[in-house]
């Protein structure tokens, strides 16, 4: 590691050389930002939006339940697409649920995902 590095680790700030690139990977760095986001909500109507591509969560909950699914490079995961309790700490609890899944798998599980975007 030369020194600029060292330097700028040391203050927090992460260095890396490139993007994150395969879809695990990708998902897993989703799955962080989702938490995240989730982590400074106060309530569910926070959750609420008028976009559809930028969260797991739907933009708003359907009577008393919220969809989840899985998203990675602005498309859906298919077979990911769950309905739970329109709450917190069912919402978050399913999104720690998927991101643990996310981490038990491998890059080649991924494959098939993958290879279908590149068709499109």
């Amino acid at each position: 590691m030369n020194i600029i590095q060292g330097l700028l680790e040391k203050r927090g700030i992460n260095v890396t050389n490139s993007r994150v690139s395969g879809p695990r990977a990708r998902l897993l760095q989703q799955a962080d930002s989702m938490l995240l986001k989730l982590s400074k909500v106060k309530s569910v109507t926070e959750l609420d939006s008028k976009t559809t591509t930028q969260n797991w969560w739907s933009p708003m909950p359907n009577q008393d339940q919220r969809r989840i699914i899985m998203r990675y490079g602005g498309m859906t995961v298919d077979g990911t697409s769950t309905f739970v309790a329109n709450s917190l700490d069912a919402i978050t609890a399913t999104m720690k649920a998927y991101k643990q899944a996310i981490e038990e798998t491998s890059d080649a599980d991924w494959a098939h995902e993958e290879s279908k975007r590149k068709k499109k």
